[in-house]
């Protein structure tokens, strides 16, 4: 019996500018379609068959790859070719395991930074280099972290914990050795008493206003946009 789909991500083909989604299912395999005809072009490896299921994709943009992470703690990024006559494991060009002590729930892809960050139950968010999978820095969170977003195509990275905080961080920045600066924090409270967790979360940036919205759903079912061009200016 299959799974339901749990998450997907498009790419933009170079000769007939199809869109490509790739879909990953809680049984722990991932699988790409071609939006237009729903026919299926590839099969990549999956995870863990034990834990395995997947909790990010994402497409390396011009690189023609894909970066899967799941709870069996481990990264990987694989090739997006479309060999019939290839088995999915001879497709993954890099993986990277144990990546967190405890399983990996959330993550995401700046193809402009080169970043690939991870989120997991152990309370820690961790930043690592694209091309050779290597740790460069990490966040200690005081609750589990079940959102991290880069808001694109800032050095910008922003978390969310299962009680309802989010922070922004600035990743890189001249004149300091330090390789992050918490910007700003703020609790998602919809009232005094009543706190919700972020849910789900995007960003836009208008290039020509240089204006920045986020829009933020979270697990009561409220939808939010939030203007973050002030700080996006500041920083």
């Amino acid at each position: 019996e299959l799974a339901g789909v749990f998450g997907q991500c498009c790419d933009q083909s170079g000769h007939v500018n199809n869109l490509c989604p790739v879909f990953g299912k809680n049984a722990f395999h991932v699988k790409v379609f071609d939006i237009q005809s729903g026919v299926m072009t590839n099969q990549l490896e999956g995870h863990s068959e034990e834990n395995g299921e997947i909790s990010f994709i994402g497409y390396g943009d011009d690189d023609l790859a894909i970066i899967t992470t799941a709870w069996d703690k481990t990264v990987k990024i694989h090739k997006d070719d479309r060999d019939e006559q290839k088995k999915p494991h001879k497709n993954v060009m890099r993986a990277k395991r144990l990546c967190h002590k405890k399983d990996i729930i959330c993550g995401d892809y700046s193809h402009n930074l080169g970043l690939i960050a991870t989120g997991g139950r152990d309370k820690k968010v961790r930043i690592w280099e694209y091309e050779r999978m290597k740790f460069e820095d990490e966040i200690l969170c005081f609750n589990e972290v079940n959102i991290v977003k880069f808001l694109k195509p800032f050095p910008v990275l922003l978390t969310a914990d299962n009680t309802g905080w989010i922070h922004i961080w600035l990743l890189e920045f001249p004149g300091l050795n330090e390789k992050k600066q918490l910007i700003v924090s703020w609790r998602n409270n919809h009232s005094i008493e009543k706190v919700s967790p972020i849910s789900a979360i995007d960003s836009y940036w208008d290039q020509e206003t240089n204006e920045y919205i986020m829009i933020m759903g979270d697990e009561s079912g409220m939808v939010k946009i939030q203007d973050l061009t002030p700080i996006i200016r500041a920083y």
